[in-house]
């Protein structure tokens, strides 16, 4: 007979989707890109995405944020210019620095804005990860409401809760909403290599220049990081984009 701590891991087990399972389906859902901040409990996923951007083919794009309360600005301005929809990711210890741009923003212009929140804390040794976990539910539901935060603490069915979030966020009368998705960690399955993404077995001799430049990035800045001041870095930044000196 098998006992309940073996039922639970095989129920878990089952719902346990693969990174490429899951970001396949959130691209089936119609969500093109991730605006998000680090979380290494769903390293895997992040590394499809970010070998998705940097492969000009995929209609796919990561913006990389240094903090969550930008998050919903940002996929704000891609949706108002362009109709394209990503999904906000981050860390539950940064829901609260995200919460603004549920409550003041998101929610009082109709911004369609799906959440991935890593659920840190539960069954880690972790003093801050375990006090952020104790309030991650109440604080998601401040800012969605009660109906619209999905998953379990088990990560069962995390398909079927990324399904019903995408369907609060984009409903049947066509009105934008607002949800948060809860992901355990492990909720999903890694099966990537675990080496950095790359851009070896991609030919971009022939892509389109359109799809180039609307992805935001040239050809040999993907991915390539190199230690620079911060006036080398506006001054790099403004020599490709001139009007983004307006920024600062």
């Amino acid at each position: 007979m098998v006992g309940i701590p073996e039922r639970l891991h095989q129920l878990a087990e089952a719902g346990r989707p693969s990174e490429v399972q899951f970001g396949t389906r959130l691209r089936g859902r119609g969500f093109n890109g991730g605006v998000l901040t680090q979380c290494n409990s769903i390293e895997s996923l992040l590394k499809l995405m970010y070998q998705w951007h940097i492969d000009p083919r995929e209609d796919f794009r990561v913006d990389l944020m240094t903090h969550e309360h930008p998050i919903a600005g940002v996929i704000a301005g891609k949706y108002l210019g362009s109709g394209e929809k990503s999904a906000a990711i981050f860390q539950n210890s940064g829901l609260p620095n995200a919460g603004d741009g549920f409550i003041s923003f998101a929610e009082n212009y109709g911004i369609p804005l799906l959440a991935i929140s890593t659920f840190r804390g539960l069954g880690e040794l972790s003093y801050p990860h375990q006090s952020i976990a104790r309030r991650t539910v109440s604080l998601a539901r401040s800012f969605v409401g009660r109906k619209h935060v999905y998953g379990s603490a088990l990560g069962v069915n995390t398909l079927g809760s990324l399904d019903r979030a995408a369907d609060a966020v984009i409903n049947g009368d066509g009105e934008p909403g607002q949800a948060i998705l809860l992901l355990p960690k492990g909720a999903i399955r890694d099966t990537l290599p675990k080496t950095p993404p790359n851009k070896t077995d991609i030919s971009y001799k022939r892509v389109d220049p359109e799809l180039k430049a609307r992805k935001g990035t040239l050809e040999e800045d993907y991915l390539e990081r190199e230690v620079v001041s911060r006036d080398e870095a506006l001054m790099e930044i403004m020599q490709r984009h001139p009007n983004a000196l307006i920024i600062f």
